[in-house]
């Protein structure tokens, strides 16, 4: 993409995310705001509750994929996004340190690989034999570690076509 315009390379993509959860989580988060009053109360539930009700939603729905919330009237797995929802906000901090953005995989690839892509290897259009980069568990055909054990890093690619795993931050391959 040219970027002489618009410098974007590497930014998040929001666009990426489809519009139907926004309109799911939505519907549930007016519904909350309605009996609650307080559309920020939710910051204020301890994670574990949240956990709970997700596991609740998630068994109406494995139980009927049809099912649809008593009180709201609303289908239970868009209650269950909004728990999960919930518990990704809440716990955010807590796994920040742990997590790589985009922009960061990105830049640990193009100092080591300048083609480097993101995809499955069934389906790969390039020649560059790197996939599966990220965290916390690169997609290799046999599967490969989540941290390298040199480094600790999680900035890792299984390349298919050597059939190893390889460590952007110090380069170790295993």
């Amino acid at each position: 993409m040219d970027q002489t315009a618009k410098r974007d390379a590497g930014k998040p993509r929001p666009t990426l995310v489809p519009t139907k959860i926004i309109w799911a989580i939505t519907k549930v988060r007016e519904f909350g705001c309605m009996k609650y009053s307080d559309p920020d109360n939710w910051k204020r539930v301890e994670p574990q509750r949240y956990r709970d009700a997700a596991y609740r939603h998630w068994l109406a729905y494995l139980e009927n994929t049809d099912s649809i919330d008593e009180e709201s009237g609303l289908p239970s797995l868009w209650h269950l996004l909004t728990d999960i929802g919930f518990l990704v906000a809440l716990e955010w901090d807590r796994h920040d340190r742990e997590m790589c953005t985009s922009l960061e995989i990105k830049s640990a690839m193009e100092s080591q690989k300048p083609n480097v892509v993101v995809r499955d290897p069934d389906t790969v259009e390039s020649a560059n034999p790197y996939v599966g980069v990220g965290h916390p568990d690169p997609v290799g055909p046999k599967g490969a570690p989540g941290v390298c054990p040199i480094c600790g890093s999680i900035h890792l690619a299984w390349n298919f076509r050597e059939g190893i795993t390889k460590c952007f931050d110090c380069g170790w391959e295993g």
